[in-house]
């Protein structure tokens, strides 16, 4: 991925030129390996093998509770990123399935798209049953609400650090780049002829992804996340506005939020699990509103 230490060379040229190589490299994430510390865990997973338009997708299940959790992980990321949560959804008697995007981890493909994600997720609908809880990180609360607002049924959605805004990630990115105005609008068009349309900014974006959602919402975000700044949480909040609590930790930043214990105790109460709930004052989080 280009970073800012190119900005001059390529607003120096031709914006279609530029634009190509840009979306190019921004439509492709990285292969994260996994940690060191994630692998015992991911050692005790029982792979599921699925195909999903001609794509393999590596599928992790935990446990064999009669309730199941999916975990939906965003870009350049991996399933093992919600390693901290199996063993308490496990012991709180839920089924924990976890799977790699397309074109992340050990699942196939180059990149992966929200349509993607909701194919992915309603293959696992139909293997298994619906989830009673879906739990996104990052860009994966984006695709999560979409998947649940077309077609996939869970009972309840936890975010965490989500991305409500389908553009937020490529403002970021090109913002961070300073690069100049023209490229902007050809890079967004790019991605427009990907999808086909030009209406995917509003009709990808979480807070117009609500009218057939059922699940009962709960968002996580931290005060001092600085790759999805916490206005992406509270705009979904005052979208959903008594459908969902917002709830707001600090300190975390963009990963910590998924290894925190009183994070995980906290979103165990929000779906019912069977783990005690740390004390909002213990756990840092902060109740803006139901």
């Amino acid at each position: 991925m280009a970073n800012d230490s190119a900005a001059p060379q390529l607003n120096a040229m031709r914006p279609e030129v530029a634009a190509k190589l840009i979306f190019e490299s921004f439509k492709k994430p990285a292969r994260v390996a996994v940690r060191p510390a994630d692998m015992p865990v991911l050692a005790r997973a029982r792979r599921l093998p699925l195909e999903v338009d001609g794509k393999p997708v590596a599928v992790y299940q935990w446990g064999d509770g009669e309730r199941t959790a999916v975990c939906v992980h965003g870009w350049s990321a991996r399933a093992t990123d919600f390693t901290a949560f199996v063993e308490p959804l496990v012991d709180a008697g839920f089924r924990v399935l976890a799977f790699d995007n397309p074109g992340h981890g050990d699942s196939g493909g180059d990149t992966a798209t929200l349509l993607d994600i909701r194919a992915i997720l309603l293959a696992l609908q139909e293997r298994v049953g619906p989830a009673d809880t879906v739990i996104g990180h990052s860009l994966g609360a984006l695709y999560a609400f979409y998947a649940l607002n077309h077609g996939v049924a869970a009972s309840r959605l936890v975010t965490l650090s989500g991305v409500c805004d389908f553009s937020y990630l490529i403002t970021r990115y090109t913002a961070a780049m300073q690069l100049n105005d023209d490229i902007v609008e050809l890079l967004r068009r790019h991605l427009e002829e990907m999808f086909g349309r030009p209406t995917i900014w509003e009709e990808f974006s979480s807070h117009n992804n609500l009218s057939g959602l059922s699940a009962g919402v709960s968002l996580i975000h931290d005060a001092d996340d600085d790759f999805v700044e916490l206005s992406q949480s509270e705009k979904l909040a005052a979208a959903l506005g008594e459908r969902a609590g917002l709830h707001v930790t600090r300190g975390l930043g963009h990963r910590r939020i998924l290894a925190e214990a009183a994070v995980i105790s906290h979103v165990l109460n929000e779906i019912g699990g069977q783990r005690p709930p740390a004390s909002p004052a213990r756990a840092g989080i902060v109740e803006k509103g139901r």
